[in-house]
């Protein structure tokens, strides 16, 4: 990195490095002078989020054209905002019951192809006591939408049982779960559209709710999950 500019990461191992700031002309070349070869230079004008993504073979060239022309092969340059969020939340709830249940209610989804991905993150530290930093939660994710919907459901340093309960044409695949101790289930049955209806609904069949939580349009849901203490 240059100048100012720091870095961090989470649960990944990298080498800081950092280098005067260059003119962005001066930088690939003070690259190939520093490191040998440039594999691939991208540049955007803002981003929030960047994705490079490797081919499968490697391919040996005379290396990287540094004047830009064209469409990045590798990188993906994305400007990521928060969507107005309602809802409710009652932590004293958290953790008591044998599983953790949140409702979800969504217009749909802002993609064209109807795809929003339900991303569910274990959050732990030392002082919690959970090995390798991993949460064991079970959770019912009540997720309602007004037009059908495919939720893409990813989950990482979390283990136990996930049940999706939906209704309608809604649709699940291309799920992600991150290691063997998750199990996923998804079972559909009508999810009322009137806010008290539901709420005695899910009570009455489910269960008490931890939260509620009401949005227009994402095509990303993240829910982080704290340990029970």
């Amino acid at each position: 990195v240059s100048g100012d500019d720091e870095a961090r990461g989470n649960n990944l191992r990298y080498s800081f490095v950092q280098l005067p700031r260059r003119d962005e002309k001066e930088l690939p070349q003070m690259m190939i002078e520093k490191l040998g070869f440039v594999t691939s230079y991208t540049r955007a004008s803002r981003a929030n989020k960047i994705i490079i993504t490797l081919p499968e073979e490697s391919r040996n060239g005379p290396g990287c054209e540094v004047g830009v022309t064209s469409m990045s092969p590798v990188a993906s340059c994305l400007i990521s905002t928060k969507e107005p969020v309602q809802g409710c939340y009652h932590h004293n709830m958290l953790g008591l019951n044998n599983k953790d249940i949140h409702i979800i209610e969504v217009e749909g989804s802002s993609n064209e192809n109807g795809s929003l991905m339900l991303s569910i993150i274990g959050s732990s530290d030392i002082l919690s006591g959970s090995p390798n930093g991993i949460v064991e939660r079970n959770m019912t994710l009540v997720l309602r939408s007004s037009r059908p919907t495919t939720w893409s459901l990813h989950t990482a340093t979390l283990q136990g049982t996930i049940t999706l309960l939906m209704g309608g044409e809604d649709q699940v695949e291309n799920s992600s779960v991150s290691g063997p101790g998750v199990v996923l289930e998804v079972k559909r049955n009508e999810v009322p559209t009137r806010f008290d209806q539901m709420m005695i609904s899910v009570a009455t069949t489910v269960g008490p709710p931890v939260s509620y939580t009401r949005t227009k349009t994402p095509n990303k849901i993240t829910i982080t999950v704290p340990p029970k203490n």
